[in-house]
C-alpha cells in the first residue's frame, strides 16, 4: 500500500470541519458521515499519526469535489496548510 506523507489526523480534522460525523464500527472501521450530502467515508482504524494512504486520499478528494463539499485545489491547499 502506498501511502502519502499526510497525517490522519489532518484528514479527520478537515472531514469534521466539513460536518461530518465520527464513528467506529465493530471496532475495525472508522466512518465519517455527513447527512445532509448522504456522504460516507469509511476507513482502517487509522492512528493520528499514521499516514494516510494514497487511494484513500484519491477517494477522499474526488468524492468532495464531485459532491461539491470542497473542489480538488482547495482540497489539497487544506492539507498542504495543514502540514506547514
Amino acid at each position: 500500500m502506498a501511502l502519502s506523507g499526510i497525517r490522519f489526523a489532518k484528514v479527520r480534522a478537515l472531514l469534521l470541519g466539513l460536518g461530518f460525523d465520527e464513528r467506529v464500527i465493530g471496532g475495525k472501521h472508522l466512518c465519517f458521515y455527513q447527512a445532509a450530502s448522504d456522504t460516507l467515508f469509511a476507513f482502517r482504524m487509522y492512528g493520528p499519526r499514521d499516514r494516510v494512504s494514497r487511494l484513500d486520499l484519491a477517494d477522499i478528494r474526488k468524492q468532495l469535489d464531485l459532491r461539491s463539499l470542497l473542489g480538488e485545489e482547495a482540497f489539497d491547499a487544506a492539507l498542504r496548510e495543514a502540514s506547514a
